[in-house]
């Protein structure tokens, strides 16, 4: 798809930003790297002088953390990456994330839900995913989360690298 990112240009004219969110396979780990290009096929790169700071996928937030027993609730994702075929599930609090089941030691009603209207990590006031759940039962749950194509089932911590935990 064509896509074209908002240009910021510093007030002293000489440097500008932009913003420009790819997904794609593979394992990536986040920080700077320079974008070069090759002008014969491959055999000769050259640096551009620009950088690309690559972010792993990963949620950060939630939001509402506590839900109302038998009622839909939707929760708001936050994250870097996020794309609307990741999914996201409850588990009891007293579990760990792991694995790729989707119903692995869920709480009744946490079973893993796709993202949906998903926005890109371009959107940072706004959150990039939602999920309904329907908890059957009153009880904690941690929330894990699965990028597609991922490895398995993380833990969604937050900023400051503690659980965090719906009620």
């Amino acid at each position: 798809y064509p896509y074209t990112p908002q240009l910021r240009a510093a007030t002293d004219g000489k440097s500008a930003s932009f913003s420009l969110l790819l997904v794609g396979a593979g394992t990536y780990t986040s920080g700077t790297r320079k974008l070069c290009y090759s002008y014969d096929s491959g055999t000769s790169f050259l640096d551009t002088g620009l950088t690309v700071t690559v972010v792993s996928p990963q949620v950060v937030g939630a939001f509402p953390l506590t839900t109302a027993v038998a009622a839909d609730r939707r929760i708001w994702f936050y994250g870097d990456a996020i794309t609307s075929l990741d999914k996201v599930k409850l588990i009891h609090y007293d579990s760990t994330c792991k694995g790729s089941d989707d119903m692995s030691d869920i709480v009744l009603g946490g079973e893993a839900r796709l993202l949906v209207t998903a926005r890109s990590s371009l959107y940072e006031s706004w959150p990039n995913g939602s999920a309904v759940f329907k908890l059957l039962r009153v009880g904690s749950a941690r929330i894990c989360y699965l990028h597609k194509g991922g490895a398995g089932w993380t833990e969604v911590l937050s900023p400051e690298g503690t659980a965090i935990r719906v009620t």
